[in-house]
């Protein structure tokens, strides 16, 4: 947002008795990369209100409204209520621990709109060789993504016609003097269902033992020994090299350890409260 002159804040004590939105004032008057403090704060004292017909938030922009207005009262400046409404979509949308990715503008992040396709956006800089993850790129990017996304729909209408005019075709052949037809037919539609119609199957997830023996504990083992291993080998390369990353490579990465920083989180937090009867992982 334009920098402009603002009006001066009381403190903090006298600002909460004048305002219900004594967080969000103060974020603005900051006035310098603020868009992800003020969603933040919009989220803490602002409601979206309960979901009405069309999927509208029922009281959102009234309350936005309000904010608007305490902020040219206390600070001279006009925010229009979209924009603030703007500023804590973003926020809420990459609410999450490592959600939000500091190398990359806000205005990113809002075209993109969730954390999976700033993944992917990143990704895809680094594959064509962009210089930097701006927003006329993730403008592009998303535009990509839609063209890939018709492509793909339109593929699936022209073998869904196709399917079903062969399934036509079938009922025309005589099933008994014309049965290499039919069966040839038939072995078609299977393909085409097979290759542009069919999810792949998701894989059964592995399953442990609920009484886990020596062998299983012993392989736990060896495996967290080998991740240990892998890491010492990742800290020695990375620290000769670091500085030979580009700022997207940097990125990536710094994401990627964020994601495995949270598993092991998860892990913790599962071994810490299970109720289940705990498992020794190391040799008696």
């Amino acid at each position: 947002m334009p920098k402009e002159a603002l009006m001066p804040l009381p403190p903090e004590d006298e600002l909460k008795a004048l305002t219900d939105y004594p967080l969000t004032l103060t974020a603005i008057n900051k006035q310098d990369k603020i868009q992800w403090e003020i969603g933040d704060a919009l989220i803490q004292e602002t409601s979206v209100g309960p979901t009405g017909p069309n999927k509208a938030n029922n009281g959102s922009l009234a309350e936005l409204v309000k904010v608007s207005v305490q902020i040219k009262i206390h600070l001279g400046i006009d925010i229009p209520p979209e924009t603030l409404r703007q500023y804590r979509s973003v926020a809420s949308a990459f609410h999450k621990h490592g959600d939000r990715s500091p190398c990359v503008p806000w205005t990113v992040h809002m075209q993109l709109g969730t954390p999976e396709k700033l993944q992917n956006f990143l990704l895809w800089v680094k594959e064509n060789n962009k210089r930097r993850p701006t927003r006329t790129e993730a403008i592009n990017f998303n535009r990509e993504e839609v063209i890939k996304a018709k492509k793909e729909v339109a593929k699936i209408a022209l073998a869904t016609a196709a399917t079903k005019s062969l399934e036509v075709k079938i009922l025309t052949l005589d099933p008994i003097k014309e049965k290499t037809e039919v069966l040839n037919t038939k072995a078609e539609i299977i393909n085409i269902k097979k290759e542009i119609l069919s999810q792949p199957p998701t894989p059964p997830s592995p399953k442990l033992s609920s009484k886990p023996t020596l062998s299983l504990r012993l392989e736990w083992e060896n495996d967290f020994e080998q991740s240990a291993k892998n890491l010492d080998k990742f800290i020695e390369i990375l620290s000769n090299h670091v500085e030979d990353l580009s700022p997207i490579d940097k990125e990536i990465l710094l994401q990627k350890i964020l994601l495995f920083d949270q598993k092991l989180l998860t892990v913790k937090n599962l071994l810490k409260t299970s109720t289940a009867p705990a498992l020794t992982l190391v040799k008696n």
